[in-house]
């Protein structure tokens, strides 16, 4: 399983273990992911790139995004060998994408992303 996790967070937003975060100077409005989430988008422009939330309510809006993707022959080959088998047919990488976004006066204050890859 491979697991990566990441938050960006906004100077300006408080919460429980704010005292424990540092400021960091690699952090700032124009740190942006490859798609273009950044700190200060409104609801309806993040809801543009991604479409409709899994769940959303005031403050916060939620993705969860499952999908599956067939392994290359070279990968099942390693998978299989891994397992002292011979061969795999038909072997998937389970991807989920999990996406949870907070708004303060309609500005994006805190986005937690994480994503998970199994087989």
């Amino acid at each position: 399983m491979q697991l990566a996790m990441f938050s960006i967070i906004s100077s300006r937003q408080n919460f429980k273990w704010r005292a424990e975060c540092k400021e960091s100077p690699l952090v700032s409005r124009s740190v942006s992911t490859k798609s273009g989430i950044r700190l200060g988008l409104s609801a309806s422009q993040l809801k543009a790139m991604l479409g409709k939330p899994t769940e959303e309510t005031k403050r916060e809006l939620k993705w969860v995004f499952e999908t599956r993707k067939l392994m290359t022959d070279k990968e099942m080959y390693e998978l299989a060998k891994s397992f002292g088998k011979q061969k795999l047919e038909d072997a998937y990488w389970y991807v989920n994408t999990y996406l949870e976004a907070t708004f303060v006066n309609s500005e994006l204050m805190s986005v937690q992303i994480a994503r998970t890859v199994t087989y």
